[in-house]
């Protein structure tokens, strides 16, 4: 009689550990079902608007609009652009440096570096597009608000 209470309790233990190794299976798949529903950024931002409501399906649409999920803003670095004239622009380099000042706001000037001159003068208004990249590693400075740029001279 032992002899079959012990065989039964090895069946039940094998049993057992098939059903663990079973429900460790199931375990693993909801998880990965749950990683394919994540939405991850290439970049780090503030999430200013989602487009989705919660339980809403969203699949990799063909159109524009069945891929917008959310609005993602990247306010590190900032992004400051201006329109100078071309006379000015022609004296403008990448790599420049340049001042910033927010006179409406109790904000320390600070200093920022260009990295794009349009090639194309805006023969409407003979200006020329500028852009310079802007530290805000804390994001003390918020995205739209007014500045002053003063370009640097060549070192």
């Amino acid at each position: 009689m032992t002899e079959a209470t012990c065989e039964v309790a090895k069946a039940n233990a094998q049993t057992a550990k098939e059903e663990q190794h079973i429900n460790s299976l199931e375990a693993k798949q909801i998880e990965a079902q749950i990683e394919r529903r994540v939405l991850r950024s290439p970049i780090e931002g503030i999430v200013t608007d989602i487009h989705k409501k919660i339980g809403e399906s969203v699949t990799g649409g063909t159109t524009a609009n069945d891929q917008h999920v959310l609005t993602l803003v990247r306010v590190n670095p900032l992004v400051v652009t201006i329109h100078i004239p071309t006379a000015a622009a022609m004296n403008v380099f990448v790599d420049q440096k340049a001042q910033i000042q927010f006179p409406d706001y109790s904000l320390e000037p600070t200093q920022g570096q260009i990295f794009f001159v349009s090639p194309i003068t805006n023969a409407g208004s003979d200006t020329v597009k500028i852009k310079i990249r802007l530290i805000n590693q804390d994001n003390k400075l918020r995205s739209g608000i007014k500045c002053l740029v003063n370009l640097l001279p060549k070192p």
